[in-house]
């Protein structure tokens, strides 16, 4: 089988996707709107193509030259949708991937209401462009589990590959990494900070991300302010290290190296870096409003902070830090709850079977 995915960019759980079906003998190439500052500038199963130079005859002859058996498709913006139109001329079965929850979010309607309303604004502008379709999200579900879902949609896991588990000696202090586009307010980084500076024990903070654009003034003042709040920490100044725009191999040694993987933002529709956190055997904190919490719950509910509270965002950090049973438990768990849920094997079988599903429609 071949997939073809039509995404903005090859974030890196859609490297763990291509990994996944190229082991199990399978194919796959990605057209993507751009190149983001952490991706290879060489991939060989990647198409980029600019919206400005897409038309009828360029999507045509990309799909002509690669025959997909299935399209999977996230960029529906602007000319990205001739991908979506011709490939259903052509009888090609497709499925729209979204990162919007499985389940209909009755919680979210009382305590978030507008996070809902867009949602339902979104999905009607899907039903406009695409007609009726088939949608797959990783994110089961937003705030509380219940057995309500959406008619069209389908819950598919990413796959995770196991790197290894947490075991043995920790650091000292002990590391606490995370990962978040830096100048972007909402991933609340400063939550961190005054945790750092409220602490019993220093801890090492790592913060990586990628760097806001130059041209975008209101994040880079964010930015700027972050880095003045690290100066005001005093001594403690000297535990926080920020990267930017690391590749691969990077983010692969800083989970490999750290103890702990925090990550306070709200409205977290679909985060990917706890994912890859767990899959180091990392314990992990998150909060209950996004999307990563239907992933993280279950391993155990000492990882899941509640949405607006940095009372209980410390606590909860402190008790992990402080916590080495604790910790050791969380990562085995992890480790045995992703092989259950998110093997690439599944990951690989779904999505063949989706291709058979929507051909025989």
């Amino acid at each position: 089988m071949k997939v073809m995915f039509v995404v903005h960019r090859m974030h890196p759980n859609l490297t763990e996707v291509h990994q996944a079906l190229i082991s199990y003998r399978h194919q796959c190439v990605f057209v993507v709107a751009g190149v983001g500052p952490s991706e290879p500038d060489l991939f060989e199963d990647r198409i980029l193509v600019h919206h400005n130079v897409l038309s009828d005859a360029s999507a045509n002859n990309i799909l002509d030259h690669h025959q997909p058996d299935l399209v999977v498709q996230r960029n529906i913006d602007g000319p990205y949708v001739l991908f979506w139109k011709i490939a259903r001329e052509r009888g090609i079965p497709q499925v729209l991937y979204t990162q919007d929850p499985h389940q209909v979010p009755l919680f979210d309607a009382f305590v978030r209401p507008l996070r809902v309303i867009r949602l339902f604004r979104d999905l009607v502008i899907q039903r406009i462009k695409l007609g009726p379709h088939k949608r797959i999200t990783p994110v089961k579900y937003w705030g509380r589990e219940h057995e309500f879902s959406f008619s069209n949609s389908e819950y598919v896991p990413f796959p995770a590959v196991i790197k290894s588990s947490k075991k043995g000696a920790v650091s000292d202090p002990l590391k606490v990494l995370t990962v978040a586009k830096h100048g972007q307010r909402r991933k609340r980084g400063r939550w961190l900070l005054k945790a750092l500076k409220e602490a019993s024990a220093p801890f090492t903070l790592i913060v990586v991300g990628a760097s806001p654009n130059p041209s975008d003034q209101r994040k880079q003042k964010n930015y700027s302010q972050f880095l003045r709040l690290i100066r005001k920490l005093g001594e403690r100044a000297e535990n926080v290290i920020v990267h930017e725009n690391l590749d691969r191999e990077e983010m692969e040694a800083f989970y490999t190296a750290s103890d702990i993987f925090a990550l306070p933002s709200k409205r977290e529709l679909m985060a990917i870096s706890p994912l890859e956190a767990m899959s180091h055997g990392l314990p992990v904190l998150a909060s209950s409003d996004g999307g990563a919490a239907s992933y993280i719950y279950p391993v155990g509910s000492d990882q899941i902070f509640r949405a607006r509270s940095y009372r209980d965002f410390r606590k909860k950090l402190c008790r992990l830090l402080k916590d080495e049973g604790l910790r050791e438990k969380l990562s085995s768990q992890a480790i045995k709850h992703l092989e259950l849920t998110h093997s690439p094997k599944a990951f690989v079988d779904r999505l063949v079977e989706l291709a058979r599903t929507e051909i025989s429609k």
